[in-house]
């Protein structure tokens, strides 16, 4: 888990790798890391945890928005799961009831096939992702 800060503060953390081999782990040992951590961040007094986000989960029809690439999001979020685990993941992290943060993918007329390819990259589907600097996480408020 790594930390996030307000004004120099920890105020939360974000979960950096939540993978597991299937066959190779004890069932429920992320469960039980994950809620461990977040007693552990309640008892220090943290206010967030963020799972990360879940690409492509919950795309839909926004004013404005480019119907192609939306389709292309939907599509692969549907067929796609081969190449990487849309769903498994977004399933994974909505079983912690915790407050779902959209995202927005935003490009000035950018041809939807490069948009499409960029999704690619940055899933892990087609090549390595390239990062290019530190991006916010959606945080989840840890209730008492």
């Amino acid at each position: 888990f790594d930390p996030f800060f307000d004004q120099g503060r920890v105020v939360g953390y974000t979960a950096n790798i939540l993978r597991q081999d299937p066959e190779n782990s004890p069932s429920g040992l992320l469960d039980y890391i994950i809620l461990r951590a977040m007693d552990r961040f309640r008892e220090e007094g943290i206010e967030y945890l963020s799972l990360g986000i879940s690409p492509l989960h919950n795309v839909r029809a926004r004013p404005g928005d480019s119907r192609t690439i939306r389709k292309t999001c939907q599509m692969l979020y549907e067929y796609g799961n081969d190449f990487y685990a849309f769903k498994a993941l977004a399933y994974h992290k909505t079983r912690y009831r915790g407050e779902e943060t959209p995202w927005f993918l935003a490009t000035r007329q950018t041809p939807a096939i490069k948009v499409a390819w960029s999704m690619l990259r940055g899933t892990g589907i087609v090549g390595q992702p390239q990062l290019n600097g530190a991006r916010p996480c959606p945080v989840t408020p840890l209730a008492g």
